[in-house]
């Protein structure tokens, strides 16, 4: 499996070859992540300045080091990313969530979206939801 898809069908995203059981919050799998795969659920959407996101996961991370991002293409100077964790369920999952408007001076069509890791460990995401309000 080489992609995961949204529930609609509507969106694909890379990284399905690192689902794993190890780990879930809901269902039977997870995205896991380590130093040598940084990077699940990558994706492109179609934005322009004023469209909103609000972008939340579940993840599991010993040294708490999952994040979300967006970011510009190459050229670009735009680049938010969150690990603020807003609900943390005590069974070392935690909830994250990133919520942003895209700029007025944001000039590129697409914005590229992807769930990353920074820490030295493992870390799992499941339960992504992204909720793009357009303008």
């Amino acid at each position: 499996k080489s992609s995961y898809v949204s529930a609609d069908g509507a969106v694909y995203f890379g990284g399905g070859e690192l689902n794993s059981t190890e780990q879930h919050m809901s269902g039977n799998n997870s995205g896991k992540l380590s130093p040598a795969n940084q990077y699940v659920c990558w994706t492109s959407f179609e934005v322009k300045p004023g469209d909103a996101f609000d972008i939340s996961v579940n993840y599991f991370s010993p040294d708490g080091q999952g994040n979300i991002a967006l970011s510009g293409n190459t050229g670009n100077p735009y680049y938010k990313s969150s690990n603020m964790v807003v609900l943390d369920y005590g069974n070392g999952w935690k909830k994250i969530n990133l919520k942003t408007i895209i700029p007025a001076n944001y000039s590129e069509k697409q914005i590229k979206f992807g769930l990353f890791y920074s820490g030295a460990k493992t870390c799992y995401f499941d339960d992504l939801s992204i909720v793009l309000s357009k303008r």
